[in-house]
């Protein structure tokens, strides 16, 4: 840290220096020195103590007044809304409205205290305590505003709601106990129609269709069950043991419980009048549920539960005109239909849940395991169990010939871009079937085995075979006929050839392998190997040609000539002989000293002339030309060259 009484003597000095210089100018005498070092910064000095808190004027305390009116008002108007909503918001209004209260206390304080100071001339405490109050009041401005976001403004009247389903029909009460009898009233006076007189056993009758026209006249029949009458009554009725048990013996008709069988006769009973819940026919014998006139021994209108339905040969039917279907259990089977002249089916199954995710037809044996399974989506599944087949397609009448909509079997695939049909099997060696078999059994059958109708653009039939062994063949085709061909193939090629065979180099040698092999078996046989005709006028074309690397290597023409190689030359028309071997032909004889003889076309021909003393003989049946010398000199016999050709051209 710089020595501070040293800078203080440096800036006194620079100061000095400086005055100099201001009285030299003014004397007109400048004298510019050079410029001296910039003195120190001096240090800062220390902060003065806090002044004193200044006092409270009226104007601030009409501030806090003003401040405290405003959160009245805010309360008003929150308590206007606490009669229409929550009992959250009432409460809260009376505790703002203590808050504020308080408020006041404070500020009424504040103002003693300031007036008292000012007599003491002291305002430090008011000033803290106004303080204090403001931040008393910011703080309860914060509160109203939060109960003014949470209470908010009362929504609409929402509309009513749906009514309710009807609920379930109580269970039924208990019956009420029986009240204490009454005491008897005096005898009334005799009836209208009531007659004086009759006797002991007696019965009151009518006379005739007239009203009141009665008589007293004797019993007679009756039921069996006891006697006709009660017996004498004396004194009160409640004291007739006879009586009191035959009124025991009633049903209470407001609800009772009976411990035997009830027997009902007339036209019958009805239960519920209003809603026909139960009722008995007893003219008909019949039963309703739901109807005061069943049609049927059961005749119910709504739906029935039932745990369990006893098998009867009529079964269940549905007797509307419109929809009259039967389900009848049988002892040879339960039969399901349905005599209805309309497009709907005899039996629909549906699963209303879309969250199922079960069958929706099962067909299980008496072991529970599936024979046949229509899963949620469609798809069938049949698990056969017969050792004979496991889907037996007989069609009954004729089916439709067409490639679009016939056959027994039908599977369109239109709407799918998978496979149409697929037989798999993943079973190894010891199969004793096939994957599939077509069997025409009768000789008079007069149609194609299998056909196809296909208008793509790929291959119509694939065949992928990744077998070995050599019993291995991709296509086997085994013709027992003797009259036709075992394979015919027919095509309308521009380009190419009718039958394409590639053969692709394996993996290894292929040496004695071909891409053609033709076979002829049988002892004696005359079969060609190969045959061939141009028919309707003969082709244009070569009859045969084969190539090496696209070079032609061996080639027979429309006309039978045959081409070896490129030499378009070295052409062979009629070759006719015996011998075995290999046989060079010149086009070209040379005699030493002479002129060659060279053929001149194809049809050329070699003429031997016979010399001096030579005779040339020939046997056309032996091919034999015979020279013979016939004189001059010494022995020596002729000479014969056998089995010369016959060449009617030599051409190189």
């Amino acid at each position: 840290m710089p020595d501070i009484k040293a800078v203080i003597k440096e800036n006194k000095i620079q100061a000095v220096i400086k005055q100099n210089k201001i009285q030299a100018v003014l004397r007109g005498a400048i004298i510019k020195g050079e410029q001296g070092i910039q003195g120190i910064q001096g240090i800062q000095g220390i902060q003065g103590e806090i002044g004193p808190i200044g006092p409270v004027n009226e104007e601030g305390i009409a501030r806090l007044e003003s401040e405290i009116q405003v959160l009245n008002e805010k309360v008003d108007l929150l308590e206007s809304k606490s009669d229409d909503n929550s009992t959250y918001l009432g409460n809260t209004v009376s505790e703002l409205r203590n808050a504020i209260g308080l408020l006041n206390d404070d500020l009424a304080t504040l103002k003693e205290s300031i007036e008292e100071d000012e007599k003491e001339d002291s305002s430090e405490m008011d000033s803290k305590d106004y303080n204090s109050l403001t931040i008393k009041i910011e703080k309860l401005n914060k509160k109203i505003n939060l109960v003014k976001l949470k209470s908010g403004s009362k929504g609409e009247k929402g509309d009513k709601g749906d009514k309710g389903e009807k609920g379930d029909k109580g269970d039924k009460g208990d019956r009420g106990a029986y009240g204490p009898e009454g005491v008897m009233g005096p005898m009334g006076p005799s009836g209208v129609g009531i007659v004086n007189g009759g006797t002991t056993g007696q019965v009151l009758a009518k006379k005739s269709n007239a009203d009141y026209d009665t008589e007293w006249v004797n019993q007679s029949g009756g039921g069996g069950g006891g006697s006709s009458s009660w017996g004498s009554i004396t004194g009160t009725l409640s004291s007739q043991t006879d009586l009191q048990t035959a009124l025991d013996e009633k049903v209470n008709k407001s609800g009772d419980t009976m411990t035997g069988a009830l027997t009902i006769t007339g036209a019958g009973m009805t239960v519920d009048s209003a809603d026909n819940t139960l009722v008995v026919d007893a003219i008909n014998n019949r039963v309703g549920v739901g109807t005061a006139t069943p049609a049927q021994a059961l005749d119910v209108v709504g739906q029935v539960a039932s745990t369990s339905f006893f098998r009867t040969n009529s079964g269940l039917t549905n007797n509307s005109s419109g929809n009259n279907s039967t389900i009848r259990p049988q002892t040879t089977g339960t039969l399901i239909d349905r005599n209805v002249a309309d497009g709907n089916p005899v039996l629909r199954v549906q699963n209303l849940n879309v969250s199922s995710t079960g069958d929706v037809l099962r067909l299980q044996d008496s072991s529970t395991n599936n024979l046949v399974a229509v899963d949620k989506d469609g798809q069938m599944t049949l698990n056969g169990r017969s050792s004979s087949r496991t889907l037996n397609i007989v069609p009954q009448v004729n089916q439709s010939a067409s490639s679009t909509t016939g056959g027994a079997l039908r599977v369109d695939n239109t709407l799918s871009n998978g496979l149409g049909a697929l037989i798999y099997s993943n079973g190894g060696a010891g199969q004793s079937g096939r994957l599939l078999d077509i069997n025409v059994a009768n000789a008079g059958y007069d149609r194609a085995g299998v056909h196809m109708d296909y208008a793509g653009v790929a291959n119509a039939f694939e065949i992928d075979n990744t077998g070995t062994g050599t019993a291995n063949i991709a296509l086997n085709v085994v013709s027992n006929n003797s009259s036709d061909s075992a394979v015919g193939i027919a095509g309308s090629e521009s380009t190419r050839g009718t039958v394409k065979i590639v053969h692709n180099k394996p993996t290894g040698t292929d040496a004695g392998s071909s891409a053609l092999s033709l076979r002829t078996n049988g002892t004696g046989t005359a079969a060609h190997m190969i045959f061939g005709d141009a028919e309707n006028g003969g082709t244009t074309g070569d009859i045969m040609l084969m190539r090496q690397n696209g070079v032609n290597t061996w080639r027979v023409d429309k006309d039978g000539i045959l081409q070896v190689g490129t030499i378009p030359t070295a052409r062979v028309q009629n070759l006719s002989g015996i011998n075995t071997g290999d046989q060079n032909i010149f086009s070209t004889i040379a005699v030493a000293g002479q002129p060659n003889v060279v053929a001149d076309s194809t049809s050329d021909t070699l003429t031997l002339v016979a010399g001096s003393n030579i005779t040339l003989t020939t046997n056309a049946t032996n091919d034999e030309i015979t020279i013979a010398s016939t004189g001059g000199g010494g022995g020596g016999g002729g000479f014969t060259y056998p089995q010369i050709l016959s060449i009617t051209s030599l051409r190189a």
